[in-house]
This record gives C-alpha cells, sequence and structure tokens, in this order.
C-alpha cells in the first residue's frame, strides 16, 4: 500500500518540483491523501501518496519522531505492531499516531539498522536521520514491495515505481546490457530494465550520506546443508506448521477496511482463505478469475472451496477482448516485459477488487516458492547429487527446428552452472529452452557486445554460491535461486498490478517466520512421494475441499494469445514488431524480427507455443518504449 520518494542532495537545495513530479506518478498507489517534508537546508525531500488501511484518522505521513530529527515514509504494513508499540512505549517513546508505520522510527532509535530483525511483514521504507545527515531505506525480505533508485548530479532519488523517476526528470533510457540478460535468464536482484536505475534488493538496506552510497543484506534463506539436514518428526512438524500459518493468516487480517482474498484452484489461495474466514468477523469475499478456454478456468474449482469454507463468491470474467483492450495500461503498470497475458488477467482481477470498494486482500503467492510447489522440483529431488554434464538434448531439438526455418540459433552455454553448482537446476535448463528464440532475432551489434558475456555466468556470479548454494540440497538449490531471480523480479512485480488500482496485497505464506520453518524442512517432507508441496498439503487439509488436496501444481497462466492466427493479439504482435519502435529499442534486428513475423503462421505447434513468451515480451519492450521513452 502507499507510494513512497525521497531525493537527496549533497550540495544544493533539492527541487520541490521534481518531488511533487514524482508523487503525481504514484497517484494510483496513495489516491486518498499525500503529504511532503523538506530538511532546513532544503537539500532532503520525502513524499508520500496514502492508501489509508490502518489509522484511518492520524495516519498520514511522513512521520517524525518526538523532536522532528527523524522522518520516514512507508510503503507496506508490520505485523504484531500493538505489541511492539507497547514495548517501545514502556521504554518511554511516545507515538503521535496510531499507525502500524509509526513503529520504525521508534525501533531504529532504540536499535538502529538492527530494527530490520524486528520488522515483520510487506514493506520498503526511507527514513531520514538529521542529526547523522544520514538515509536508511530497505526493502523486505522477499521483496514483495518495490524500492527503485537511482543517482544523478550528485542527487540520489528512490522511489516505490519507475515511472515516478521518469516524473522527477530522469530520462528513460534501456539498459541494454540488463535487457539481454533478462530475456535469457531473469534481471540480476540490483538491476532493472532503466539505464542507471536499480533496486535495493530483497532482503537488503541501503545507506546514503555525503554523496556515498552503500546497499548491505540483512536477511537470506539460510537453507541447511545436506549435512545439517535432519529428517523430522512429521506429525509434530506439521502441526507446528499449521499454527505458524494461521497466526500468519490472522495478523493479516488487521486492517481498518475491509478484507478479501484472491481465490484460484490451487491449494495456496484455497488455504489463505479457509484460514481468513474461521478468523474473519465479517463475511469475507473471494475473488476468481475465469477464463473463457476451459483448460485455462479454475472457476468451478474456486466456487466448490468458496462453498466449503462460507466465503462469497465473485468470479472476475476476463476475455481475449479484455486482454487486448487492457495489455498496454498493464505492462505500463507492471513495468516488465510479460511472457503470458496472465498479468493482464491479475490486472483486470484487482481493478474489479476496487469496483467493490475493497482495498486489501490477502493471496497464496509464495506457497509454491516456499514448500516446493514446482513440478521442476520433482526431478531434483530424484536426481544424483552430481551431474558430470550437461544435458544438451531438448536444446539441440530446438536449434535444428529453428536452423530448418532458416534461424540459426547457437546452443545456451550452462557449463558455468554445473562448475559452480555441482548441477545445472531444471528451472534454468527449461528457461534457456524456452529462451533460445531470441537468438533468432538479435541485431549483430548486440550479439558481438554482450555474447563474450554468457547470461548464465552473469546469473550464478551474483550469489554467494559457497556459503548459501553449494553443499545445500538440489532442492533447496534450485529454491535459493528461483526465489533470488524470477519470483521477485516477475512474479512479485506483479504488485504494481494491483497497486495499480489501489489494491494492498497481503501473502501470509511469505511470512518470514513461516518461511524460516519451512527452510528447516528436509526435502522428504516437502516432496513426499514426488508430490509437491507434501507439508503445505497435510498442515492445511482441513481448510481444503478434497479437490484441492489431491490436485496436481497448475501454473497460473492464461489461454495462449499468439498461436491462434488472426487473434486480437496475434495482429497486435505483428503490427508493434513491424513497427518503428523495435528500431529505437535497437537490440532485435527488424529483417530478423520481420522475417520471424513472416513465418509465423506457418510454423509448426511447438515452434509457435515456445515463440509466444519472445513475442510478448518483444510486445512489452515496444509497449514500455512508446509510454515512457517517446514521451
Amino acid at each position: 500500500m502507499c507510494g513512497i520518494v525521497s531525493i537527496v542532495s549533497c550540495n544544493r537545495k533539492i527541487s520541490e518540483k521534481r518531488l511533487t513530479g514524482a508523487m503525481d506518478r504514484l497517484s494510483h498507489r496513495g489516491p486518498e491523501s499525500e503529504g511532503t517534508w523538506l530538511s532546513e537546508d532544503g537539500k532532503t525531500g520525502l513524499g508520500h501518496r496514502r492508501l489509508s488501511i490502518v489509522d484511518l484518522v492520524t495516519g498520514r505521513q511522513p512521520i517524525a519522531n518526538e523532536t522532528g530529527s527523524i522522518q520516514v515514509v512507508v510503503n507496506g504494513m508490520f505485523y504484531d505492531f500493538y505489541r511492539i508499540r507497547n514495548e517501545l512505549a514502556a521504554k518511554g517513546h511516545k507515538f503521535r499516531t496510531t499507525s502500524d508505520s509509526e513503529i520504525v522510527i521508534h525501533l531504529y532509535e532504540e536499535y538502529g539498522i538492527g530494527c530490520l530483525t524486528h520488522l515483520r511483514g510487506e514493506f520498503s521504507f526511507i527514513l531520514w536521520d538529521e542529526r547523522k545527515k544520514e538515509l536508511f531505506a530497505a526493502r523486505d525480505r522477499f521483496g514483495i514491495k518495490p524500492l527503485i533508485y537511482t543517482e544523478k548530479d550528485e542527487c540520489l532519488y528512490m522511489a516505490s515505481e519507475i515511472k515516478a523517476l521518469f516524473g522527477a526528470g530522469i530520462a528513460a533510457e534501456w539498459d541494454k546490457e540488463s535487457l539481454y540478460q533478462h530475456i535469457f535468464v531473469s534481471l540480476n536482484q540490483d538491476r532493472t530494465l532503466f539505464n542507471g536505475i536499480n533496486q535495493v534488493p530483497p532482503g537488503h538496506y541501503l545507506l546514503y550520506k555525503g554523496g556515498r552510497k552503500k546497499v548491505l543484506k540483512y536477511w537470506d534463506f539460510n537453507y541447511p546443508s545436506e549435512e545439517e539436514t535432519k529428517e523430522l518428526n512429521e506429525i509434530e512438524n506439521i502441526k507446528q506448521l499449521n499454527a505458524a500459518i494461521e497466526t500468519s493468516v490472522k495478523l493479516r487480517l488487521d486492517a481498518d477496511v475491509p478484507v478479501g482474498c484472491y481465490l484460484s484452484g490451487g491449494i495456496d489461495s484455497s488455504a489463505v482463505a479457509g484460514i481468513a474466514v474461521g478468523q474473519y468477523a465479517l463475511p469475507l469475499d473471494v475473488f476468481t478469475i475465469c477464463f473463457e478456454t476451459a483448460a485455462f478456468n479454475e472457476e468451478h474449482i474456486a466456487k466448490q472451496t468458496s462453498e466449503k469454507i462460507g466465503s462469497r463468491f465473485n468470479p472476475v470474467f476476463v476475455s481475449n477482448d479484455d486482454v487486448i483492450s487492457h495489455f498496454r495500461d498493464a505492462v505500463c503498470s507492471f513495468e516488465m516485459l510479460a511472457e503470458n497475458t496472465h498479468w493482464v488477467a491479475k490486472y483486470l482481477l484487482s481493478r474489479h477488487v476496487k469496483s467493490k470498494g475493497l482495498k486489501t486482500v490477502l493471496a497464496g503467492e509464495g506457497g509454491d516458492e516456499v514448500f516446493a510447489g514446482y513440478d521442476f522440483l520433482v526431478p531434483e529431488f530424484t536426481a544424483p547429487v552430481r551431474s558430470e554434464s550437461v544435458d544438451y538434448q531438448l536444446s539441440e531439438l530446438i536449434c535444428r527446428k529453428f536452423e530448418n526455418e532458416g534461424f540459426p540459433v547457437e546452443i545456451t552455454r550452462l557449463e558455468a552452472l554445473n562448475r559452480k553448482l555441482g548441477c545445472v537446476p531444471v528451472f534454468l535448463k527449461n528457461l534457456a529452452d524456452k529462451r533460445l528464440g531470441f537468438k533468432a532475432i538479435l541485431n549483430d551489434d548486440v550479439t558481438k557486445r554482450f555474447n563474450k558475456k554468457n547470461p548464465f555466468d552473469v546469473f550464478i556470479d551474483q550469489f554467494d554460491c559457497e556459503r548459501q548454494i553449494v553443499s545445500r540440497h538440489r532442492v533447496k538449490k534450485s529454491l535459493y535461486l528461483w526465489n533470488k531471480s524470477v519470483f521477485p523480479n516477475y512474479i512479485l512485480a506483479a504488485e504494481r498490478l494491483d497497486m495499480a488500482h489501489a489494491v494492498d496485497l497481503r501473502l501470509p505464506l511469505l511470512d518470514h517466520k513461516v518461511v524460516e520453518f519451512a527452510a528447516k524442512l528436509p526435502p522428504s517432507l516437502l516432496l513426499k512421494n514426488k508430490r509437491e508441496k507434501h507439508a503445505l498439503r497435510e498442515a492445511v487439509r482441513p481448510y481444503i475441499t478434497d479437490t484441492v488436496y489431491s490436485r496436481k501444481k497448475h501454473a497460473f497462466i492464461a489461454p495462449h494469445s499468439t498461436v491462434k492466427n488472426g487473434s486480437g493479439l496475434y495482429e497486435m504482435v505483428q503490427d508493434e514488431l513491424r513497427s518503428t519502435s523495435m528500431d529505437a529499442i535497437d537490440i532485435f534486428d527488424r529483417k530478423k524480427t520481420t522475417g520471424l513475423l513472416d513465418k509465423l503462421p506457418d510454423l509448426d505447434d511447438y515452434l509457435r507455443l515456445l515463440m509466444e513468451p519472445v513475442l510478448l515480451m518483444m510486445l512489452s519492450a515496444c509497449v514500455l518504449h512508446k509510454k515512457y521513452m517517446t514521451a
């Protein structure tokens, strides 16, 4: 919830116009009120756009301590704050509001940067310490809430979304190296798609003083090594897990406005909704995306769950025409490259929630990441500890198919993963295969410039492999890498789609106490009998239907949208990817791209499906370019 902004200058007064310009670009995140603070010397400014959920009367921001020497703006929610507030009050701290956000000031006064270990929730914040002349900003452990920054002309700019920095006068330019990295693997933890614009990585904080910046880690998953992993009492651990999740859901129902739930046909959202109904004093509304294509529509399963738990069922129908009409708006909110149109459906889901008068919803994101819910983890559980060679079989098949169509493609190099990890995680192998299509359309200059940097080498070099990955079970290796890459940079980036309609998303399965408990569970409890999420299934069994309990993982994806010739999105792809925007992006070759588009109607079904994420990511790039770089 909310949008936050800061500008800190080393030498001169900041421009209030830039501060308000940034805040204006975040009005969708906080449509109810706005507030600013400027230091006496005019060199520091904080801005806040508010979505009121807790303390509707006195919770305006920025919030100051008793003397005004510390100012803070917060995006998100700190849970269990009543207990913390009482403890701080007993130590003599005086509170001006009843907002959860105020506790961070007084925790900082008590513990300094150590205050982060006391915070529980989804958050990012920016705190200015006037006595030290130092800015302290932090992002939650998993990257649920965004925190973006850039340095220009001896100033540090920070905000909740990239578009706010554009509103502050920062030029929008592609970071071609980052774009190249993203289309083949994933953004690095501290990068964005835009030149000179970075993000604070999940579980990190930033300090800025006298023009010098430091970004440091305060939390990590710390999975136990295989040697440290113990076989645990299943019944007792399932019981403890159940209690931890129930507590997490209960904390996230704390609001001064009505709360709802997103509900799919999966275990995660079904469990969250089921627990929430039992703990919520009011009738609970649940919201389900419904697609026209039966194979992708989970309406009947979600409705069964809603009837079992006694909630009010709200189906949200998303048609192919809806996807076409709202694709551009969704991508501009997302600020990322979408490889499936499910994010358009998510954008429309939050719009519907807003139309029903709700500001806050609970959801099940994180269940797959915490409890091993993806099918690519099953072979990791049964595979040998070390893989002596990299399996190129599927890659070779794809390369031959492209070559048959006149597009020479080289096999992606995965040796670094095998060398540093002792294996190649299955999800990265799958990702390499799915993104091979990009190799057929890159321009020669980009290939020459970046081909020496194997994106999988760049990807793995950003991690502390020795301390966090190497000695872990293959399942935990894959979970760690996924949770540090695709998860925050793609799945959790959908936070901006909810906040596009001022809907605050709360994720009980990403409570850090739940995650830290689950991290200690051995793979045999996560993937028992090759069944995903065994521990979670058993822990939430009372709240879900038999259908959901026994159902295998079904990824949340929308129906394929470019495969059918003549469909609306197919036509949009054909038009946009032939436009001048493609030349301006200057990473894709026009001739190669046009050749692909000409051949697209006649490609076999396998290549058509393989190319859809490539086409949609390119289409997203065109949309972002037109929105932010030609304005």
